[in-house]
């Protein structure tokens, strides 16, 4: 999730979504996002300060089919979510500074 100065740490979240109370998924630090999916369903765990780098770019194709949702964590403005397809965003997540908090998203 987040490190003590609060900046997102991809391989923290791929560690908490790796949880054998999860189940089973495959989890994948991709760049600044992690990707966590089971069987044909993709979930994108992505910084809303990511989302001005094109984060969620390689993913803009499978958003219009339905197969990948969004985990945002921190607050997003506004515009972020009105520019993001509808749907898309599972969950927005203020601080991850509980394990249980991302539990509770993927597992939606």
């Amino acid at each position: 999730m987040t490190t003590e100065g609060g900046t997102f740490d991809p391989e923290r979240v791929a560690q908490i979504a790796s949880d054998a109370k999860l189940g089973r998924l495959d989890v994948r630090v991709a760049g600044p996002v992690v990707e966590v999916q089971r069987d044909d369903a993709l979930v994108v765990v992505v910084p809303v300060e990511g989302l001005g780098t094109g984060a969620l770019s390689p993913y803009t194709e499978r958003f219009s089919v339905g197969h990948v949702g969004v985990i945002l964590v921190g607050p997003p403005p506004e515009d972020v979510l009105a520019r993001l397809p509808e749907r898309v965003v599972l969950a927005t997540l203020h601080a991850l500074d509980a394990p249980h908090a991302l539990h509770l998203a993927l597992q939606g």
